[in-house]
């Protein structure tokens, strides 16, 4: 998932230290777990706690992982821009695991309803269907993780 701060590219480099020092019966808290790239390798042995304080994103990996949620698998442009209304009018017309669902996979470079809907490229090249890929593919590493949304 494409995530303003996404910890992908340096996970490699900062996982060794991090799983150096974990013990079985210690706890490992991600305080920005973003696109969970980091937390989702963390031995599930370990208790995990992920946080992020967009209530949304937690409550979309919530949903994914603990629910058994099923998510729309497709995003027409005329959708996202609903939910982006809804979203922005807080009238509570989807629930925040949804809007979270939606802005994030359909929002342009993983900016959040900021940087308007992804859709295709000129080459065809589908992100909104890549991104979900992406997502389904981590959920079996984020199962019995504890999610917060809380203000760092």
């Amino acid at each position: 998932m494409k995530y303003l701060g996404n910890k992908q590219r340096i996970v490699k480099y900062i996982l060794p230290f991090i799983t150096g020092a974990l013990e079985k019966c210690q706890c490992y808290v991600e305080p920005f777990c973003g696109s969970c790239s980091v937390i989702q390798r963390i031995p599930q042995d370990v208790r995990r706690i992920a946080n992020d304080n967009n209530r949304y994103l937690i409550a979309m990996w919530e949903a994914l992982t603990n629910s058994g949620w099923k998510p729309p698998l497709l995003i027409s442009k005329d959708y996202y821009k609903q939910v982006r209304a809804s979203y922005h009018a807080d009238d509570g017309k989807y629930d925040d695991a949804l809007i979270g669902w939606v802005g994030f996979m359909a929002s342009r470079n993983g900016r959040f309803f900021e940087g308007g809907y992804s859709g295709h490229n000129v080459a065809g090249r589908d992100y909104i269907d890549e991104n979900i890929r992406n997502i389904q593919a981590q959920i079996p590493y984020l199962r019995r993780i504890e999610w917060q949304s809380r203000d760092y």
